[in-house]
């Protein structure tokens, strides 16, 4: 198989960004600037574009319940240009209008799906107290995952504050 065979096969089982196809032609013994030349046929032909696929991927984590930082960590470790992850961010919010399903909302989506039947046991409570906090190594723990998801501090701790009001209403 010659280059772009190999390359078309590559993309044929789902989208890749440049970079990607480029070090996988290289792995399969096909010099780089070669590799590279392919890549830019394909590229021109439409079936390379980091920029949709970035909005493509934006997409897939944010359904995962990712927060930006680590949609655009992952993208940059494929090799997508941070000038075009950003832009691809601001261009599904022109197509799609502002978030409505925010990252705050989509942190508190995971803390709900963290704590679903765990309730019961992880708040700060005394019968007669109406407030309900959650402990302190419940917190750190929520914390931590949503920072692993690529939330900010202050996104973390305000879908944190949202789920304890949350408990005092329910």
């Amino acid at each position: 198989m010659n280059a772009y065979e190999i390359a078309a096969k590559r993309i044929s089982a789902g989208a890749r960004t440049e970079k990607d196809l480029v070090d996988f032609l290289c792995k399969k013994g096909i010099d780089r600037k070669e590799a590279r030349q392919v890549v830019e046929e394909f590229k021109e032909d439409g079936y390379i574009d980091d920029s949709r696929y970035s909005k493509d991927y934006i997409r897939y984590g944010q359904g995962k319940g990712w927060g930006r930082t680590r949609i655009v960590r992952e993208l940059i470790k494929k090799g997508v240009e941070k000038s075009l992850i950003d832009n691809a961010f601001e261009e599904l919010e022109e197509e799609e209008g502002p978030e409505e399903n925010g990252e705050e909302e989509r942190a508190l989506q995971v803390i709900e799906k963290m704590m679903r039947g765990k309730n019961d046991d992880l708040s700060d409570e005394d019968e007669e107290e109406e407030s309900h906090r959650l402990d302190e190594k419940t917190r750190s723990r929520i914390a931590r995952r949503l920072f692993a998801y690529g939330y900010s501090s202050s996104v973390i701790y305000g879908a944190i504050r949202r789920y304890e009001e949350s408990l005092n209403r329910g």
